[in-house]
């Protein structure tokens, strides 16, 4: 009996230090240098890039002719550059500068060549509505100055003017959607945020040599960094 009592302890003794092993192997290791998103579980506030401050951004934008309805201006190319500026607790505001291409291909113009090129410079001033960490669908508002220079190669016509318009739009979080690269992203090239855009710009230029009026709908990528 005193022997079976003595295997019975043991077995108990066991069990109890292979239930407190399995508990300790469970904790999070505070000295372990990986992130959350390389174990199972993903806790949304525990990575840095997800409580970076972008400072500065830069993007690429395209609306396409006719898309996505019927007489949308299109054959617009844009890059362009941000400073986000520091110390923001409603939502961010920026200062940009823009270069595009315009090709002109639209109903709504009343020049006679349609192959007529634009590059123009611009700038402006951008208010995202972003009200917490890492926000999935940010909305945001711009009021843009673009200089129009219209004019066929080899030919002195040209008309030219500046245009002031309001943009509307979206940006969605690309990190959001795939935490692993947005986090690996951020490990090589400290990028803290990118997105996805859609805005809507309405744009009149209007003189006595040349016009156009409409809407750009424009489509790209924006990338934020640390």
């Amino acid at each position: 009996m005193g022997k079976n009592l003595k295997t019975l302890l043991f077995g108990i003794f066991l069990g109890l230090n292979l239930v407190a092993s399995s508990a300790h192997a469970d904790q999070p290791d505070p000295n372990d240098e990986r992130s959350v998103l390389d174990k199972e579980t993903f806790n949304e506030e525990v990575h840095p890039y997800e409580r970076s401050i972008s400072r500065a951004a830069a993007g690429f934008r395209a609306s396409i002719h006719d898309v996505p309805s019927s007489g949308a201006l299109g054959d617009l190319y844009q890059i362009y550059g941000e400073w986000v500026m520091p110390f923001q607790t409603l939502g961010l505001f920026s200062l940009g500068g823009s270069l595009g291409i315009y090709a002109l291909h639209e109903p709504q113009t009343t020049f006679p060549y349609p192959d007529y090129q634009n590059f123009f410079p611009g700038l402006y001033l951008r208010y995202q509505l972003a009200f917490k960490k890492y926000q999935p669908v940010i909305p945001t508002a711009a009021i843009e100055v673009n200089y129009y220079r219209f004019g066929l190669p080899n030919n002195n016509e040209s008309a030219t003017g500046t245009v002031v318009s309001p943009s509307f739009g979206v940006f969605i979080n690309m990190g959001w959607l795939d935490p692993l690269t947005a986090k690996d992203a951020y490990e090589s090239i400290n990028l803290s945020r990118a997105y996805l855009t859609l805005e809507v710009k309405p744009a009149t230029f209007n003189t006595e040599f040349f016009k156009f009026s409409g809407t750009f709908w424009t489509f790209g990528v924006r990338l934020e960094f640390q």
